[in-house]
């Protein structure tokens, strides 16, 4: 199936997803009774998976949650900690112990602005991406301080 056949919320989920990695395969199938679309892409070397509902819902399973913590961040630009929503600057000096994270990203994740951050959470190197109401959209182990995943 070509991206131009799914719906229209399906092919932005895909392409959000898959940044610039090309889009090898697009399938319509049905799980758990519903109709769901299902794309394959590389990221990072490996093929990954990525199934989306008709409304462009990504679906919560492990691989899913773990292919949008792992998506770049679209449009990134440093920002400073001070100029980013007060909801944002509070649940990130919280999620690192009230430690200035080291760099501070503004971007698009997900078909959303969020600010990511780089914070040392229970010890460790954590990659935190929080929307402008100070929730957090994503978590995962940072692999080092910080990875910028654009060139």
């Amino acid at each position: 199936m070509s991206l131009d056949k799914v719906p229209k919320a399906v092919r932005h989920v895909f392409q959000n997803e898959a940044g610039t990695a090309p889009i090898e395969s697009i399938e319509r199938g049905t799980l758990n009774g519903n109709t769901v679309y299902e794309a394959a892409f590389k990221q990072g070397g490996e093929t990954v998976k990525l199934r989306v509902t008709p409304e462009g819902s990504i679906l919560p399973d492990t691989e899913g949650r773990h292919i949008m913590a792992e998506a770049p961040l679209l449009e990134a630009k440093p920002v400073e900690l001070a100029k980013l929503p007060a909801a944002a600057q509070n649940t990130i000096r919280s999620e690192g112990g009230n430690a200035a994270p080291d760099v501070v990203q503004v971007g698009q994740w997900n078909g959303q602005t969020v600010y990511q951050a780089t914070v040392n959470h229970n010890g460790q190197p954590t990659q935190l991406r929080v929307n402008a109401a100070g929730v957090v959209v994503s978590r995962s182990r940072a692999q080092s301080s910080f990875r910028n995943p654009q060139p």
